[in-house]
Protein backbone atom coordinates (compact mmCIF):
# COMPACT_ATOMS: atom_id res chain seq x y z
CA UNK A 1 0.00 0.00 0.00
CA UNK A 2 0.69 3.75 -0.42
CA UNK A 3 0.66 5.28 2.60
CA UNK A 4 1.39 8.96 3.98
CA UNK A 5 2.98 10.29 7.15
CA UNK A 6 2.62 13.73 7.80
CA UNK A 7 5.08 15.01 10.96
CA UNK A 8 8.88 14.47 10.79
CA UNK A 9 9.06 14.25 14.74
CA UNK A 10 10.72 11.08 16.58
CA UNK A 11 6.99 9.20 15.80
CA UNK A 12 6.66 9.78 12.55
CA UNK A 13 9.99 8.79 11.80
CA UNK A 14 9.67 5.67 13.78
CA UNK A 15 5.96 5.06 11.94
CA UNK A 16 7.96 5.46 8.43
CA UNK A 17 10.06 2.34 9.23
CA UNK A 18 7.92 0.44 10.90
CA UNK A 19 5.42 1.16 7.88
CA UNK A 20 8.54 0.32 5.37
CA UNK A 21 9.52 -2.87 7.34
CA UNK A 22 5.73 -3.85 6.27
CA UNK A 23 6.75 -3.30 2.55
CA UNK A 24 4.60 -0.63 2.30
CA UNK A 25 5.43 2.43 0.16
CA UNK A 26 6.22 5.37 2.56
CA UNK A 27 5.78 9.10 2.06
CA UNK A 28 6.63 11.36 4.94
CA UNK A 29 5.62 15.25 4.87
CA UNK A 30 7.49 17.27 7.39
CA UNK A 31 6.81 21.19 7.46
CA UNK A 32 10.71 22.05 8.80
CA UNK A 33 13.65 20.32 8.28
CA UNK A 34 16.01 18.00 10.26
CA UNK A 35 17.20 17.37 12.91
CA UNK A 36 13.84 18.00 14.75
CA UNK A 37 14.26 19.82 18.36
CA UNK A 38 11.56 20.30 20.91
CA UNK A 39 11.05 21.76 24.28
CA UNK A 40 10.45 18.63 26.47
CA UNK A 41 11.43 16.20 28.91
CA UNK A 42 14.78 14.31 26.91
CA UNK A 43 14.20 10.81 29.13
CA UNK A 44 13.38 7.59 27.05
CA UNK A 45 11.97 4.52 29.41
CA UNK A 46 13.30 1.23 28.79
CA UNK A 47 10.18 -0.38 26.68
CA UNK A 48 10.44 2.63 24.40
CA UNK A 49 14.33 2.30 23.78
CA UNK A 50 13.47 -1.16 22.94
CA UNK A 51 11.75 -0.31 20.17
CA UNK A 52 14.00 1.76 18.80
CA UNK A 53 16.42 -1.16 19.29
CA UNK A 54 14.41 -3.21 17.46
CA UNK A 55 14.49 -0.69 14.40
CA UNK A 56 18.50 -0.87 14.51
CA UNK A 57 18.76 2.52 15.98
CA UNK A 58 21.54 2.96 18.37
CA UNK A 59 23.51 5.31 20.52
CA UNK A 60 26.91 6.03 21.86
CA UNK A 61 26.54 6.12 25.50
CA UNK A 62 28.71 9.12 27.01
CA UNK A 63 28.68 10.67 23.82
CA UNK A 64 25.43 11.09 22.72
CA UNK A 65 23.31 9.27 25.22
CA UNK A 66 23.34 9.15 29.10
CA UNK A 67 22.10 5.55 30.31
CA UNK A 68 19.66 5.96 33.51
CA UNK A 69 19.45 3.70 36.07
CA UNK A 70 15.89 4.95 37.90
CA UNK A 71 14.09 7.90 39.01
CA UNK A 72 14.17 10.11 42.30
CA UNK A 73 11.83 12.07 43.42
CA UNK A 74 12.71 14.96 45.86
CA UNK A 75 10.56 17.16 47.86
CA UNK A 76 12.33 19.61 49.74
CA UNK A 77 14.26 16.54 52.40
CA UNK A 78 12.07 14.45 51.16
CA UNK A 79 13.42 11.55 48.63
CA UNK A 80 12.23 8.35 47.12
CA UNK A 81 14.03 6.05 45.15
CA UNK A 82 12.95 3.65 42.08
CA UNK A 83 15.04 1.59 39.73
CA UNK A 84 13.84 0.22 36.44
CA UNK A 85 13.44 -3.08 35.43
CA UNK A 86 16.56 -2.18 32.68
CA UNK A 87 18.13 1.43 32.11
CA UNK A 88 16.50 3.78 29.87
CA UNK A 89 18.08 6.65 28.17
CA UNK A 90 18.56 10.38 28.12
CA UNK A 91 19.06 11.77 24.38
CA UNK A 92 18.79 15.24 23.38
CA UNK A 93 15.83 15.07 20.62
CA UNK A 94 17.79 16.19 18.06
CA UNK A 95 20.37 13.43 17.98
CA UNK A 96 17.37 10.81 18.21
CA UNK A 97 15.72 13.18 15.19
CA UNK A 98 19.15 12.68 13.10
CA UNK A 99 19.72 9.04 13.82
CA UNK A 100 15.60 8.01 12.78
CA UNK A 101 16.28 10.76 9.42
CA UNK A 102 19.33 8.81 8.52
CA UNK A 103 18.05 5.18 8.82
CA UNK A 104 14.56 6.62 6.84
CA UNK A 105 17.14 8.52 4.30
CA UNK A 106 18.76 5.06 3.70
CA UNK A 107 15.59 2.72 3.25
CA UNK A 108 14.02 2.69 -0.61
CA UNK A 109 10.47 2.43 0.57
CA UNK A 110 10.62 6.11 2.43
CA UNK A 111 10.47 9.22 0.50
CA UNK A 112 11.01 11.97 2.40
CA UNK A 113 9.31 15.39 1.97
CA UNK A 114 11.51 18.31 3.84
CA UNK A 115 9.68 21.81 3.83
CA UNK A 116 6.36 20.90 2.50
CA UNK A 117 3.19 21.85 4.86
CA UNK A 118 0.16 20.10 3.93
CA UNK A 119 -2.43 22.83 3.05
CA UNK A 120 -5.60 20.15 2.84
CA UNK A 121 -6.93 17.22 2.58
CA UNK A 122 -9.92 15.09 0.75
CA UNK A 123 -11.50 11.73 0.80
CA UNK A 124 -11.76 9.60 -1.58
CA UNK A 125 -13.61 6.04 -2.08
CA UNK A 126 -10.53 3.78 0.06
CA UNK A 127 -7.90 7.00 -0.31
CA UNK A 128 -6.78 10.31 1.23
CA UNK A 129 -5.72 13.07 -1.02
CA UNK A 130 -3.31 15.61 0.64
CA UNK A 131 -2.20 18.66 -1.49
CA UNK A 132 1.12 21.00 -0.70
CA UNK A 133 1.92 23.72 -2.52
CA UNK A 134 3.23 22.55 -5.30
CA UNK A 135 1.68 19.07 -5.26
CA UNK A 136 -1.07 16.83 -4.68
CA UNK A 137 -0.95 12.74 -4.20
CA UNK A 138 -3.93 10.57 -3.02
CA UNK A 139 -3.23 7.46 -0.65
CA UNK A 140 -4.47 4.43 0.90
CA UNK A 141 -4.57 5.72 4.18
CA UNK A 142 -2.83 8.61 6.04
CA UNK A 143 -1.11 8.96 9.77
CA UNK A 144 -1.17 12.17 11.66
CA UNK A 145 1.74 12.81 13.93
CA UNK A 146 1.80 16.29 13.56
CA UNK A 147 2.14 17.11 17.22
CA UNK A 148 -0.12 18.65 20.37
CA UNK A 149 -1.75 21.17 18.09
CA UNK A 150 -2.41 19.17 14.66
CA UNK A 151 -3.00 20.78 12.04
CA UNK A 152 -5.07 17.37 10.32
CA UNK A 153 -6.80 16.97 13.44
CA UNK A 154 -8.40 20.56 13.30
CA UNK A 155 -9.00 19.80 9.55
CA UNK A 156 -10.53 16.99 10.26
CA UNK A 157 -12.55 17.90 13.16
CA UNK A 158 -11.34 15.67 15.47
CA UNK A 159 -10.28 17.38 18.55
CA UNK A 160 -11.47 17.94 21.91
CA UNK A 161 -10.45 20.86 24.62
CA UNK A 162 -9.33 19.56 27.86
CA UNK A 163 -11.68 20.24 30.25
CA UNK A 164 -9.92 21.54 33.83
CA UNK A 165 -6.72 23.67 34.37
CA UNK A 166 -4.01 23.34 30.96
CA UNK A 167 -0.31 22.48 31.78
CA UNK A 168 2.76 24.42 29.73
CA UNK A 169 5.88 23.04 29.81
CA UNK A 170 9.59 24.44 29.04
CA UNK A 171 13.33 23.19 29.34
CA UNK A 172 16.90 24.43 28.92
CA UNK A 173 20.63 22.24 29.23
CA UNK A 174 23.19 22.85 30.83
CA UNK A 175 27.37 21.84 30.47
CA UNK A 176 27.67 19.89 33.36
CA UNK A 177 28.84 16.85 34.52
CA UNK A 178 25.89 14.80 35.63
CA UNK A 179 25.99 14.22 39.27
CA UNK A 180 23.24 11.04 39.69
CA UNK A 181 22.65 8.08 37.65
CA UNK A 182 18.78 8.99 38.02
CA UNK A 183 16.55 11.04 36.31
CA UNK A 184 15.59 13.47 39.04
CA UNK A 185 12.33 15.09 39.76
CA UNK A 186 12.01 18.07 42.18
CA UNK A 187 8.25 19.13 43.43
CA UNK A 188 6.88 22.12 44.29
CA UNK A 189 3.23 22.73 44.48
CA UNK A 190 1.95 22.88 40.77
CA UNK A 191 5.51 22.29 39.42
CA UNK A 192 8.26 20.09 38.39
CA UNK A 193 11.40 20.37 37.41
CA UNK A 194 12.71 17.04 35.55
CA UNK A 195 16.68 16.70 35.49
CA UNK A 196 17.99 14.24 32.69
CA UNK A 197 21.48 13.56 32.14
CA UNK A 198 21.30 13.74 28.06
CA UNK A 199 25.64 13.19 27.79
CA UNK A 200 28.77 12.93 30.30
CA UNK A 201 29.28 16.42 30.02
CA UNK A 202 25.58 17.82 29.69
CA UNK A 203 22.07 17.49 31.74
CA UNK A 204 18.16 19.06 30.75
CA UNK A 205 15.88 20.41 32.95
CA UNK A 206 12.65 20.47 31.85
CA UNK A 207 9.95 21.95 33.71
CA UNK A 208 6.13 21.15 33.60
CA UNK A 209 3.54 23.53 35.30
CA UNK A 210 0.01 24.38 35.82
CA UNK A 211 -0.96 27.80 34.02
CA UNK A 212 -2.01 29.74 37.44
CA UNK A 213 0.87 28.54 38.96
CA UNK A 214 3.29 30.50 37.88
CA UNK A 215 2.62 34.70 37.91
CA UNK A 216 2.16 35.94 34.29
CA UNK A 217 3.79 38.64 35.08
CA UNK A 218 7.57 38.67 35.14
CA UNK A 219 10.05 36.62 32.92
CA UNK A 220 8.84 33.29 32.59
CA UNK A 221 12.29 31.61 32.89
CA UNK A 222 13.16 33.32 36.14
CA UNK A 223 9.85 32.72 37.86
CA UNK A 224 10.50 28.67 37.14
CA UNK A 225 13.96 28.61 38.85
CA UNK A 226 13.21 30.96 41.98
CA UNK A 227 11.13 27.98 42.74
CA UNK A 228 13.58 25.74 43.09
CA UNK A 229 17.00 26.91 44.64
CA UNK A 230 19.01 23.65 45.37
CA UNK A 231 18.69 22.76 41.70
CA UNK A 232 19.82 26.48 40.89
CA UNK A 233 23.58 25.52 42.58
CA UNK A 234 23.50 22.67 40.48
CA UNK A 235 23.17 24.39 37.38
CA UNK A 236 24.77 27.69 37.60
CA UNK A 237 23.72 30.39 34.62
CA UNK A 238 27.11 30.38 33.33
CA UNK A 239 26.71 26.88 32.34
CA UNK A 240 23.65 27.69 30.40
CA UNK A 241 23.37 26.69 26.78
CA UNK A 242 21.19 29.45 26.30
CA UNK A 243 18.34 27.24 24.78
CA UNK A 244 15.40 28.02 27.50
CA UNK A 245 12.58 26.93 25.16
CA UNK A 246 8.93 27.12 26.19
CA UNK A 247 5.84 24.53 24.59
CA UNK A 248 2.28 24.74 25.16
CA UNK A 249 -0.67 24.92 26.57
CA UNK A 250 -1.24 20.82 26.13
CA UNK A 251 -5.16 21.63 25.54
CA UNK A 252 -6.48 19.50 22.96
CA UNK A 253 -6.31 15.33 21.93
CA UNK A 254 -7.80 13.79 19.39
CA UNK A 255 -11.67 12.66 19.67
CA UNK A 256 -10.97 9.52 17.09
CA UNK A 257 -7.67 7.06 16.53
CA UNK A 258 -9.00 6.33 12.85
CA UNK A 259 -10.80 9.44 10.64
CA UNK A 260 -12.24 8.89 7.11
CA UNK A 261 -8.15 6.90 6.22
CA UNK A 262 -6.58 9.31 9.06
CA UNK A 263 -5.00 7.38 11.79
CA UNK A 264 -3.67 9.95 14.65
CA UNK A 265 -0.60 8.72 16.77
CA UNK A 266 1.68 10.43 19.09
CA UNK A 267 0.82 14.10 20.24
CA UNK A 268 -1.04 13.98 17.45
CA UNK A 269 -3.61 11.47 19.58
CA UNK A 270 -3.17 12.77 22.98
CA UNK A 271 -0.56 14.36 24.78
CA UNK A 272 0.37 12.69 28.43
CA UNK A 273 2.39 14.44 31.05
CA UNK A 274 4.72 11.59 32.50
CA UNK A 275 7.35 10.37 34.76
CA UNK A 276 9.79 10.82 32.26
CA UNK A 277 9.91 9.64 28.88
CA UNK A 278 6.66 7.57 29.43
CA UNK A 279 5.05 10.43 26.42
CA UNK A 280 7.83 8.97 23.79
CA UNK A 281 7.49 5.49 24.54
CA UNK A 282 3.75 5.59 24.38
CA UNK A 283 4.05 7.12 20.77
CA UNK A 284 6.42 4.30 19.90
CA UNK A 285 3.90 1.73 21.09
CA UNK A 286 0.95 3.51 19.26
CA UNK A 287 2.90 3.57 15.90
CA UNK A 288 3.55 -0.08 16.50
CA UNK A 289 0.04 -1.01 16.97
CA UNK A 290 -0.86 0.91 14.08
CA UNK A 291 2.11 -0.66 11.80
CA UNK A 292 0.95 -3.70 11.76
CA UNK A 293 -2.50 -3.70 11.90
CA UNK A 294 -3.76 -1.26 9.92
CA UNK A 295 -4.75 -2.58 7.20
CA UNK A 296 -7.52 -4.67 9.07
CA UNK A 297 -8.29 -2.38 11.95
CA UNK A 298 -11.02 -2.87 14.25
CA UNK A 299 -12.74 -2.60 17.83
CA UNK A 300 -9.72 -5.35 19.13
CA UNK A 301 -6.73 -3.20 17.77
CA UNK A 302 -8.58 0.36 18.86
CA UNK A 303 -9.17 -1.19 22.47
CA UNK A 304 -5.54 -1.90 22.64
CA UNK A 305 -4.12 1.01 21.29
CA UNK A 306 -6.60 3.21 24.21
CA UNK A 307 -5.63 0.37 26.68
CA UNK A 308 -2.13 1.83 26.64
CA UNK A 309 -3.05 5.65 26.98
CA UNK A 310 -5.89 4.51 29.74
CA UNK A 311 -2.84 2.61 31.94
CA UNK A 312 -0.56 5.87 31.80
CA UNK A 313 -3.57 7.94 32.11
CA UNK A 314 -4.35 6.95 35.35
CA UNK A 315 -0.99 6.88 36.66
CA UNK A 316 -0.75 10.40 35.29
CA UNK A 317 -3.77 11.99 37.14
CA UNK A 318 -2.51 10.90 40.45
CA UNK A 319 0.71 12.14 40.27
CA UNK A 320 -0.95 15.63 38.96
CA UNK A 321 -3.15 15.24 42.06
CA UNK A 322 -0.07 15.17 44.24
CA UNK A 323 1.26 17.81 42.51
CA UNK A 324 -0.89 20.57 44.07
CA UNK A 325 -1.03 18.90 47.60
CA UNK A 326 1.75 18.98 49.12
CA UNK A 327 0.31 17.14 52.29
CA UNK A 328 -0.59 14.16 50.68
CA UNK A 329 2.49 13.67 48.90
CA UNK A 330 4.36 13.86 51.78
CA UNK A 331 2.26 11.10 53.11
CA UNK A 332 2.72 9.20 49.77
CA UNK A 333 6.86 9.97 50.45
CA UNK A 334 6.70 8.70 54.20
CA UNK A 335 4.79 5.54 53.11
CA UNK A 336 6.88 4.77 50.05
CA UNK A 337 10.09 5.14 52.67
CA UNK A 338 9.19 2.51 54.44
CA UNK A 339 8.45 -0.06 51.67
CA UNK A 340 10.83 1.26 49.02
CA UNK A 341 10.63 -1.97 47.02
CA UNK A 342 7.11 -0.31 46.56
CA UNK A 343 8.06 2.20 44.29
CA UNK A 344 10.66 0.10 42.14
CA UNK A 345 7.42 -1.95 41.16
CA UNK A 346 5.30 1.02 40.37
CA UNK A 347 7.79 2.52 38.03
CA UNK A 348 7.92 -1.01 36.42
CA UNK A 349 4.46 -1.03 36.34
CA UNK A 350 4.45 2.40 34.27
CA UNK A 351 6.93 0.93 31.60
CA UNK A 352 5.30 -2.09 30.94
Amino acid sequence: MKVAVVGGGPIGLALALMLARENHEVHLFEKGSWPRDKACGQGLMPSGLKILEELDITFKEGEDCYSFQGVDYIDGPFNIHGILRRPGVGIERTVLSDRLVSKCRQNPLITLHEETTILGISNYPNQVELKWSNGKERFHYAFACDGLHSPLRKKLANRKVRTGEWRMGAREHFNVKPWSQNVEVYWQDGIEAYVTPVTNEKVEVAFLWFEDAISPNGPLKEALWQRFPELREKCPQKSAQGDFRGHGPFSTYAKDILKEKVFFVGDAYCFLDGITGEGLSLGLKGAQILAKNFTKWNWWHALVFRMHYFHYKAMVRLALGLSYNKRYRRLLFRLVQTAPKSFNMILRLNDF
